[in-house]
């Protein structure tokens, strides 16, 4: 595999609290033609996003406020933020099209060039991608996104149906001007939802990479159920014992499922890791709904080029459920990195930007054949390739 690296200036970020927002149906002292010219013009802007989304409807509950949470990179996190990059020239776009929606998902930009984005996954935010947004940024406009329901995004609906998440994420980024084709990575939970945005729109995502993703392994209802009623209450007690973290034997009890050996981690980093639960309000809903649910057929009718890259220490999704995608996209080109478990991004930073990198350079941009199309032309290009960082 060939990787290449770029001098692009990362953008510096601008914060926006939605408490500076004014939602476009509340005017105060307006008078009532500009009140209708305000609605005209938003049933307007609804519709320019709608033609970039084909076939897509969506239907929300809005929640309180989320809390606000400690940052990665040790900064406070400020209640429902959005952020942009600053300079318009390189191709920010401020909230334009719909400002409720933009409002409603809270996204980080950073870097200029072909645009990237990225989604978290379970008992976190974006903040997981902090150690290696940096660098991908020399290349690229990085947008991380927080999933709704989690981080600064507020939440969908109380199921977490994961249409009408993928609905919400590709609606509120369409409204702050990433309309795609885009390249999308999904991490865990932010894998599940990759395949259904990229299912729903196929014409949004130039290239698809999932990092170790949930949903290809169903667990029956029954246990679904349990973990959904125990995480929530796991993660409570966890964060109770952050303080572990200053201890090798604690790092490796404390992230005992995410990291093939906590103690490898800085003692900081172990314990925001820990701490970034707090922010994650739907996760007991998404664990009930991604753990019992098929995302296979999604795969196998999947039309953007598939890269895929697991940590091989994995113990949440083990690297054996890589079969799964093998069988139903064998053109799929996979990373497996050695010493990393279920976060390799936190763990092997440098790889893992290294290993996406390298699958965004050497897939195509074109739409993929399905698994049928290959079979019946019996001709599979990288048929189950491979490659160990």
């Amino acid at each position: 595999m060939t990787f290449k690296r770029g001098n692009e200036k990362v953008d510096r970020l601008q914060v926006q609290p939605l408490g500076e927002r004014r939602d476009l149906d509340v005017l105060p002292d307006a008078s009532t033609d500009r009140i209708d010219d305000r609605r005209r013009n938003r049933r307007t802007a609804n519709r320019t996003i709608d033609a970039h989304l084909p076939d897509a409807t969506e239907q929300t509950t809005e929640p309180g406020p989320s809390p606000a949470g400690p940052a990665l990179n040790g900064e406070p996190r400020p209640d429902h933020v959005t952020s942009r990059t600053s300079r318009p020239e390189q191709g920010a776009r401020t909230c334009g099209y719909d400002r409720r929606m933009c409002a409603l998902l809270a996204v980080t930009a950073s870097g200029a060039g072909e645009p990237l984005v990225m989604l978290h996954g379970l008992a976190t935010d974006s903040r997981i991608w902090s150690t290696v947004v940096p660098r991908l940024a020399r290349r690229r406009r990085v947008i991380t996104v927080d999933v709704p329901g989690f981080g600064a995004s507020a939440a969908v609906d109380e199921d977490f149906r994961l249409e009408a998440v993928a609905q919400r994420i590709a609606r509120g980024l369409a409204a702050q001007g990433v309309s795609g084709p885009y390249d999308l990575v999904g991490h865990s939970l932010g894998g599940g939802i990759a395949l259904t945005l990229a299912d729903l729109h196929p014409r949004l995502v130039r290239r698809l990479v999932l990092v170790a993703p949930a949903g290809l392994q169903p667990l029956p209802a029954s246990l679904s159920s349990l973990l959904a009623a125990t995480v929530n209450a796991l993660l409570a007690v966890r964060r109770e014992a952050a303080p572990l973290a200053d201890r090798p034997w604690g790092r490796r009890l404390l992230l005992l499922g995410a990291a093939a050996d906590g103690a490898s981690l800085p003692p900081e980093l172990a314990r925001r890791l820990v701490v970034a639960s707090a922010t994650a309000r739907r996760t007991a809903p998404a664990i009930q709904t991604i753990t019992a649910s098929d995302l296979r057929p999604l795969v196998e009718r999947l039309r953007a080029p598939l890269g895929v890259i697991w940590g091989q220490g994995d113990r949440a999704l083990p690297l054996k459920q890589l079969t799964s995608i093998r069988e139903l996209a064998p053109d799929a080109l996979v990373v497996e990195l050695r010493d990393a478990g279920h976060v390799p991004m936190v763990e092997r930073p440098a790889a893992f930007v290294d290993a996406l990198e390298g699958l965004l350079d050497e897939l195509p941009t074109s739409p993929r054949q399905t698994r049928r199309g290959l079979l019946n032309n019996d001709t599979i290009p990288s048929a189950h390739r491979s490659t160990v960082l």
